[in-house]
């Protein structure tokens, strides 16, 4: 069967409406990013610039990282760039190279649940910064996204209001049907605990029923969820198994998860 150039043309912009269509109290990324480090647990203090790092992950997807290491409120950051880019990538033309982001920092702050302070701006513009110098390479399948996180910067001194570039690119990744949407209002309920929030968007990344509940090694957990991999010690492991526990804990008082194992350093779970 032969399907018409403009037939064709609708059907992918149809896909591209389906992945970039969700509600004011959703975010969404790739599953390719919730399983691994891009966002990662980060520890307090002078973040490690890494380059050309291949990052621990699962299934058929392969990931290298430069730039410096990003944390979970860099993610949150990223989560709502691509909530006020989502119609841009909709409506974009076939030509277009980026997708443009307009916002005032104040109002920013404020969707991300943040204080509106100076001191609130300028983490604002350093994780931006760190966004912009962010690059990524992503394998999944046939597809392959090699780019950064944010193509260009463009401030207003006296507005103080931000211009930003995202690769339209990096929409492929919405449209392999490989997305988890996660609740936001949830996630920025957990605050700075990095573990339990990449534990929520990974937990979001599958499907883990009763009838199939998702399984994975707390060696393997810890090394996706930080840039720099290694093996843990025993009372490293049992500090780690600790952490995941609570965070476990807390994720089941907000319904996310139904059941848990923790057992032989197996992570084993249900989603509710």
């Amino acid at each position: 069967m032969v399907f018409s150039k403009d037939f064709l043309q609708q059907a992918e912009k149809a896909k591209i409406q389906m992945a970039f269509s969700w509600g004011k109290e959703v975010r969404v990324a790739p599953n390719a990013i919730n399983r691994s480090s891009i966002f990662g647990v980060v520890k307090r203090g002078k973040r490690k610039r890494l380059k050309n790092v291949v990052l621990a992950t699962i299934g058929e997807t392969e990931i290298s990282f430069s730039g410096v290491a990003l944390d979970q409120a860099d993610k949150d950051v990223f989560y709502e760039l691509l909530h006020r880019a989502k119609n841009g990538f909709i409506n974009a033309t076939k030509e277009q190279k980026a997708i443009e982001v307009r916002f005032s920092t104040r109002d920013f702050l404020r969707a991300i649940d943040r204080g509106e302070s100076g001191a609130s701006q300028r983490w604002l513009r350093d994780s931006i910064e760190r966004l912009s110098e962010a690059r990524i390479k992503i394998r999944y399948k046939n597809l392959v996204y090699k780019g950064p996180l944010i193509v260009r910067e463009i401030e207003n001194m006296d507005t103080k209001d931000i211009i930003l570039d995202i690769d339209k690119a990096i929409g492929e990744l919405f449209t392999q049907r490989t997305i988890t949407k996660v609740g936001w209002r949830t996630r920025l309920a957990l605050g700075s605990k990095d573990t339990t929030k990449w534990l929520y968007d990974y937990i979001l990344s599958h499907r883990a029923t009763k009838a199939s509940p998702h399984r994975i090694g707390l060696q393997r957990l810890w090394n996706m969820s930080h840039v720099e991999p290694k093996e843990l010690t025993g009372p490293e492991m049992a500090q780690y198994k600790h952490q995941v526990k609570e965070s476990l804990e807390t994720l089941k008082k907000k319904a996310v998860i139904k059941s848990y194992g923790l057992s032989k350093n197996v992570l084993v779970f249900t989603r509710a």
